[in-house]
């Protein structure tokens, strides 16, 4: 048995995700259909695996843009194969004039499905052209029909969890972020990519509910994570504002531990010993020595730095003692 785990933490397989499943029973189910009406399953197969999209807005406002978008890969593979026949040329200028004509009418999202479309008729026309075309089509948007009923039938990716371990991520960030006092544009990049990409999520969920009713819960984790994000973007600002000061100049020893203590509270999520700082802080800045520079800047930063910090301390300890009896409750009905 030890053996086993030892070789699972070993070898750390992926996750079988949502979206992995989905594509499996659009395959299967767009396989079936096709094998039932007697038609070729390529076209319709291919057209499941690419429509299935993370969300259902997604997969929906997609696939109307790569129905047209299909039926234009198909009419230049036609009219390439009358001009040039099966040649390497008919095949490289289907591709090439398929992608132009998308782009050309804006249809950028369908242009993949479209050149796999064009590319994939070349060597299966025969004379009925119409019959040809309208056959492929039909099973294109058979295979897009198939797979947006899937994607709009099964929820999608739990996006609330997602944006909850980015912003965990973001705050640990910030806090190495304060106990350095030099810059490290490195370090701001990745948390801006960071809390980007979580703004993505806290999007896609919000689109998810246009299909799925939402929870009176998620509702409200989807809140405090608006919440916890916004305060997130203000504490990069005033770190942005900072490491441009680190730059003109280095922070005298009051504002070094003060910046410390901030980074301190922010990742063990306890309140340290900031009042204190923060008052001398402030008699700091009223000095006339210090005012318009770079050290009256960075007093001025860490001050605003200071009320994001303790505000979002407080609402994470209030959201811990609120769980706090679920979790007593949960432990007795388990005893």
């Amino acid at each position: 048995m030890q053996e086993r785990n030892r070789i699972t933490r070993i070898v750390k397989l992926p996750k079988f995700g949502g979206r992995i499943g989905k594509t499996g029973a659009a395959v299967f189910l767009t396989g079936g259909l096709c094998y039932l009406l007697n038609m070729n399953p390529v076209f319709a197969i291919i057209a499941a695996i690419i429509t299935i999209e993370p969300t259902t807005y997604d997969s929906i406002k997609k696939g109307i843009v790569r129905l047209p978008a299909s039926l234009i890969g198909g009419a230049v593979a036609i009219l390439l194969f009358l001009t040039f026949g099966t040649h390497p040329l008919t095949y490289a200028a289907a591709a090439v004039g398929t992608i132009y004509i998308c782009r050309w009418w804006r249809l950028e999202e369908g242009a993949l499905i479209a050149t796999i479309t064009a590319v994939a008729m070349i060597p299966n026309l025969s004379g009925a052209w119409v019959y040809d075309f309208s056959v492929k089509i039909a099973a294109t948007t058979l295979g897009l029909t198939v797979s947006t009923i899937i994607n709009a039938s099964f929820p999608s990716a739990a996006f609330i969890d997602l944006s909850k371990k980015r912003a965990s991520n973001v705050e640990q960030l910030i806090g190495r972020l304060l106990f350095i006092t030099e810059s490290d544009p490195a370090q701001v990049i990745q948390s801006r990519q960071e809390v980007a990409a979580i703004r993505k999520d806290l999007d896609a969920e919000k689109k998810e509910w246009l299909f799925h009713r939402p929870s009176f819960a998620k509702k409200r984790n989807y809140l405090r994570m608006q919440q916890r994000l916004e305060r997130l973007e203000r504490m990069l600002c005033h770190i942005e504002q900072l490491q441009h000061c680190y730059k003109a100049k280095s922070l005298p020893p009051l504002l070094q531990t003060y910046q410390h203590q901030l980074g301190r509270q922010l990742l063990a999520f306890q309140y340290a010993e900031t009042q204190r700082f923060h008052k001398q802080v402030e008699d700091f800045l009223q000095s006339t020595s210090v005012r318009l520079s770079s050290t009256a800047c960075a007093a001025f930063e860490l001050l605003r730095l200071h009320e994001i910090v303790h505000l979002h301390v407080k609402a994470n300890q209030l959201k811990q003692r609120k769980a706090a009896p679920n979790k007593e409750a949960a432990r007795i009905i388990d005893r």
